[in-house]
């Protein structure tokens, strides 16, 4: 029997779905000291910085930011801004992070003994309808975009949500749009 402990160290640990620009950005909380956890579930307090990611062997960190569609701020700009925040962090602590920008730069941020940071997208009311802006979200290190994230946004319809109604009040017609397509 192969020994957890080793299995565990051979193999990049990876969150493929975090939100620290949830705190990062919208909350200025600096996640490269450590916090203690939130006492009680607050959608707000994550238990995510990165120390407490290097401490149990978290090497991959997907920045998966997501802008509310009520915030007064754009979405394309609220992405931007999300990805500033990790790309801040990760210069005010290069020895714990860094953030992988493109294709093949993961392993050789791993062999340096960094955690691993890859921008992604929760919905994709972030790209406004443009894909020049999804150019340039890729130019900043976009790896993966989800098209919906609760509702109708112009690329595709989200999956009916018969008990919560709320997210079917701005409903289109099933799957992609022109755009999406």
């Amino acid at each position: 029997m192969p020994d957890a402990a080793a299995v565990h160290a051979g193999a990049p640990v990876a969150d493929l779905h975090a939100h620290p620009a949830l705190n990062a950005y919208y909350l200025r909380r600096d996640l490269g000291r450590e916090h203690a956890g939130p006492r009680r579930w607050n959608p707000l307090r994550q238990q995510l910085d990165l120390p407490r990611a290097r401490a149990g062997g978290l090497r991959v960190l997907t920045n998966c930011v997501y802008a509310p569609s009520v915030l007064p701020v754009r979405p394309f700009r609220a992405a931007l801004g999300g990805f500033a925040a990790l790309e801040d962090l990760c210069s005010r602590h290069p020895a714990l992070a860094q953030i992988a920008l493109r294709k093949g730069e993961i392993g050789p941020v791993l062999e340096a003994g960094k955690l691993a940071v890859i921008h992604a997208l929760e919905g994709g009311h972030h790209l406004e309808r443009s894909l020049e802006k999804l150019e340039r979200l890729a130019g900043r290190g976009l790896r993966y975009l989800t098209l919906t994230h609760f509702v109708h946004n112009g690329i595709a319809q989200p999956a009916k949500m018969p008990r919560l109604p709320f997210f079917s009040v701005l409903r289109g017609a099933p799957g992609l749009t022109r755009f999406g397509r």
